[in-house]
């Protein structure tokens, strides 16, 4: 029992999107356990398999082929290596810890959203494209965002609860306009990021399961040095599960220490006790601690501005309508509605 509490207690941390079906099973399997009775689940939802034959027809489609030129074009510099000779291997691996206090983690999460349209991943992508862009001196950030790459239901498939890591990667050029204005910023983001097809997922399905000359093509492009993963709000997790908390003890170590680290830099992190919190892991062969503290600092002063901005009267254009036939750009739809007043 304690296992498969841990199994699915490990599964809805790292893969925290639906959770409800998710909780409901780990409650009732907690509650099963104490009562020393049998654990009994539900019958399960759609099979790995399924999921992965459903992938395999998704990469050979014309609607995922039309994404081609948009991933070609995600490409730019990304943060260089202060050692460009130096070596990128797990056991030299380092942190820095990001927090950010409440009161800012808060206006992050509800109020700029809300006010200005814009999603939490939009700040946090905003704030880091600054962050490179001033410490290396570059147009815009090429990073490697993640996220759950778990089906909404719309294509058939159920994975609610089926067991499994799904992770969705894909690499986003992030240009950042030549202003001081974070604003400006933060709307581009949020454009690039709306244009970005179904969410990514199609990137991997192309990359690694399409046509031997598609598969060629993308492999060719530069690859992101940058990885970012915005876990979400994990406090919610545990105040859903009474009874349950964080361990205090170490996991410990996830890779072989010998292995390659596959990115240079990995952002990693959530909500955790009322603020954000993230680790920005880098290979100590690649990077000096100091670079990465000052991309930190420059992070977190690039939030504090947009919060500080806000409440100051700057501001961005409101929530966009949801037009499903039409796609307007910002910069489109700030002028129709300056027209009609």
């Amino acid at each position: 029992r304690g296992a498969r509490l841990l199994l699915a207690v490990h599964h809805l941390v790292v893969d925290a999107v639906s959770w409800g079906p998710i909780l409901d099973d780990l409650q009732t399997a907690y509650a099963q356990a104490r009562a020393a009775q049998p654990i009994r689940l539900p019958p399960k939802t759609s099979s790995y398999r399924s999921w992965a034959e459903h992938i395999d027809s998704f990469a050979h489609s014309d609607t995922v082929m039309a994404e081609l030129p948009f991933w070609l074009a995600q490409q730019g510099a990304s943060l260089s290596p202060d050692l460009p000779d130096g070596d990128n291997r797990e056991s030299m691996a380092d942190t820095v810890h990001a927090v950010l206090d409440p009161e800012t983690t808060d206006a992050l999460i509800h109020e700029l959203p809300n006010a200005c349209g814009v999603e939490i991943d939009d700040l946090l992508l905003t704030a880091l494209a600054v962050a490179v862009a001033r410490t290396a001196g570059l147009p815009g950030c090429l990073v490697e965002v993640e996220h759950h790459g778990r089906s909404d239901g719309s294509d058939g498939l159920d994975l609610s609860r089926t067991v499994g890591w799904f992770t969705c990667l894909y690499p986003l050029y992030l240009q950042v306009p030549d202003s001081d204005d974070l604003f400006a910023t933060l709307r581009s983001v949020r454009e690039q990021r709306r244009r970005t097809p179904n969410h990514g997922l199609g990137y991997g399905a192309l990359r690694y399961l399409g046509d031997a000359a598609v598969q060629r093509q993308l492999a060719d492009t530069v690859e992101p040095t940058i990885s970012f993963n915005y876990l979400g709000q994990i406090d919610a997790l545990f105040r859903a599960m009474p009874g349950l908390r964080v361990a205090d003890e170490s996991a410990g170590a996830q890779c072989d220490p010998s292995g390659q680290r596959p990115r240079a830099l990995a952002i990693n992190g959530g909500i955790v006790g009322g603020q954000l919190r993230l680790d920005w892991s880098y290979s100590t062969g690649l990077h000096r601690r100091a670079t990465i503290e000052r991309l930190v600092d420059t992070f977190i002063a690039a939030l504090r501005a947009l919060v500080e901005g806000y409440r100051a009267g700057s501001g961005v254009l409101p929530p966009p309508p949801d037009m499903t036939d039409v796609v307007l750009s910002d910069r489109q739809l700030a002028a129709l509605l300056e027209e009609i007043g």
